[in-house]
Parts: structure tokens; C-alpha cells; sequence
């Protein structure tokens, strides 16, 4: 049982086996930050790859539009984050490592997920929509590759690699940058590739 009362609870095992109570802290706030992952955000700073391989990260605007991308990708991954965490909450709470994520232990509740990872997701799109349409559509397919990660192509064992290097690939594109198959590549092979598979 998750974030049941303990009234709850006590009539939750009259009727059947409980195995166990995952009770609600008294604030969600930390599990909340730790179930957006903000640690894997410094990912995306491979989004200033192209303004420094052209020499051009101390132009103004150039050097805005960047960091709006980093944020757009960034909240946009949170968003994700949440999201799988939500597909995977059944599997996650029989495993021995991921039963401690903040959905799965019963530290967040679900309801908090369900609500903030759309507001993520769309404001996201918002940011990515107002530097250009361009833009919004790699954000567009970055999001459609990460939910595909999360709900099927997790399962086949190269396509999640690819999946997880399109990830570290995300601003150039949209930018025509003549360096964006390197950033691929870099991409492909980084602290990604030794993780494929479930989780």
C-alpha cells in the first residue's frame, strides 16, 4: 500500500495480505528533486559544443539561445524521468537497487508525478517553441525517442543505445552545425553506452 492512513491500512489488512505500507513523508519536496534527476542535467551541456567549436560562445544572443536550449532539454528530461519512473513503478518496486526511487519507496506520490511531469514537458515545448520552429521540432523528436526508450525500445539492445546517444545530440541540428554527426558520435559513445538494457 502507498500513501495509505493508517486507518487505511489497518482495513487493507482485515481484507488481504499487505507486504508492506509505503507511508507519505511530511515534505515530498526532496524526493521530488531527486525523482527530476538534476544531476543529469550537466548532459546537455553538450548543447555549447557548436558555439565553441565555431568560436562563437561570447556572442550574445548566440549564448542566450543556448542556454534556453539547455533549459528546454533539461526540463524536458525531468519530464521524461517522471514519466518512466511512473511506467516502471511496478517492476521498479521489486527491484533491489530501484524499490529506493522516490515513486517506487512510496517517498512521492504518484499524484505529484502525474501533475508536474506534463508542466515540464510543456513548458519545455514553450521554451523550444520560442527560439524557433526548428528547434521545437529536434525537441519534438528528442521527446518522441525518450518516451518510445520508455515504453518499448528499451527492450531491443541497440535501439536504446541509440535512443539514450540522440540525448547528448540535441542542439546542433537545429542549427545546421557541420559538427553535429560528431556530437553523435560523441554522443553514442559516452557514459550512456555501458548502460543498456532495462532501467
Amino acid at each position: 500500500m502507498v500513501n495509505g492512513n493508517p486507518r487505511l491500512a489497518r482495513r487493507a489488512r482485515e481484507r488481504a495480505a499487505v507486504s508492506r505500507v509505503y507511508e507519505s513523508p511530511h515534505s515530498a519536496l526532496p524526493a521530488l528533486v531527486q525523482a527530476l534527476r538534476p544531476h543529469q542535467w550537466v548532459k546537455n551541456l553538450i548543447i555549447f559544443v557548436p558555439l565553441l567549436t565555431s568560436h562563437r560562445l561570447f556572442e550574445l544572443r548566440l549564448a542566450l539561445d543556448a542556454v534556453l536550449a539547455f533549459v528546454a532539454f533539461s526540463l524536458c528530461a525531468s519530464g521524461v524521468y517522471l514519466l518512466n519512473d511512473l511506467v516502471d513503478l511496478d517492476s521498479d518496486r521489486h527491484h533491489p537497487a530501484k524499490r529506493l526511487r522516490p515513486f517506487a519507496s512510496g517517498r512521492l506520490p504518484l499524484q505529484a508525478g502525474l501533475a508536474v511531469f506534463p508542466v515540464l514537458l510543456a513548458s519545455s515545448i514553450f521554451l523550444a517553441w520560442a527560439l524557433s520552429w526548428r528547434f521545437a521540432a529536434v525537441l519534438g523528436i528528442y521527446l518522441v525517442l525518450t518516451t518510445s526508450y520508455s515504453w518499448r525500445l528499451k527492450q531491443a539492445p541497440l535501439l536504446d543505445v541509440f535512443c539514450l546517444a540522440v540525448h547528448h545530440s540535441p542542439d546542433c541540428r537545429s542549427r545546421g552545425h557541420r559538427h553535429c554527426l560528431f556530437v553523435l558520435a560523441v554522443g553514442f559513445f559516452d557514459v550512456h553506452f555501458p548502460q543498456p538494457g532495462p532501467g
